[in-house]
């Protein structure tokens, strides 16, 4: 393999996320397994953002990171934006915003002996999510809505 991490201090490697996703698009396109391993390994060990991560995977069909990234998405306090629903499709933001909300209503007490809701439940406008929303794993639920 000519590419490879270590080496990538000299001239004629590609330095930098946009070098190396060039490097991705061309060997997926050309199906030079080696060097697009490189070019994904190179991005991973990147500050690639989350959206770019979940763009590239969809793109480029990176399997292994499109769940970690769908999962990371639907974990973090901030809602997806505009500018980001663009991005990864408005088919995959709706069905990640469903996914985040499910949680939430799922999350209010229901007593599953006698099926009453707990109407004392305070509902309440806030600008960051719920911490316990932030750790949970949506791993499944992502995988069933998005059939992956």
């Amino acid at each position: 393999m000519c590419f490879r991490r270590k080496h990538a201090l000299l001239p004629y490697l590609p330095n930098g996320i946009s070098e190396w996703t060039s490097v991705l698009k061309l060997a997926t396109t050309w199906g030079f397994k080696d060097t697009r391993q490189a070019a994904i390994d190179a991005l991973n060990d990147s500050q690639i953002g989350l959206v770019d991560r979940v763009v590239l995977a969809q793109t480029y069909d990176i399997k292994d990171w499109l769940l970690p990234a769908l999962n990371q998405l639907a974990q973090r306090a901030e809602p997806i934006s505009l500018e980001e629903a663009g991005r990864i499709g408005v088919d995959v933001a709706l069905k990640m915003t469903w996914v985040r909300e499910r949680l939430k209503s799922t999350s209010i007490h229901h007593c599953s002996r006698c099926g009453s809701s707990d109407g004392n439940a305070a509902f309440s406008v806030s600008d960051s999510r719920d911490y316990a929303a932030q750790g949970f794993d949506y791993s499944e639920a992502i995988r069933t809505t998005l059939a992956l």
